[in-house]
């Protein structure tokens, strides 16, 4: 959300310009982040990676709702794969 639109009505409301940032700058910035948290993941202790995980989840709710959609998915798959008589077909 554009915060001079919520703070004055004008203008873009959701910075449609950000979405014009070139694909290679994007997956630029997508490895930089990766990067990033490979190199902390891998200093991290136990509780540095949980702390992260779940400040993650508080700062974007969004990443929050896709976990639980990835949970689900992966239940049903499960559960279609282990029907009753057990095992995979």
């Amino acid at each position: 959300m554009n915060v001079h639109y919520l703070l004055t009505g004008e203008g873009d409301d959701f910075n449609r310009e950000l979405r014009k940032i070139p694909l290679e700058l994007r997956n630029e910035q997508l490895y930089k982040i990766g990067k990033w948290l490979d190199v902390f993941w891998e200093k991290a202790t136990e509780d540095e990676r949980t702390w992260f995980y779940i400040e993650l989840q508080k700062t974007f709710p969004e990443f929050k709702d896709w976990l639980g959609k990835e949970e689900r998915n992966l239940e049903n798959s499960f559960n279609r794969l282990f029907k009753k008589g057990g095992g995979i077909r």
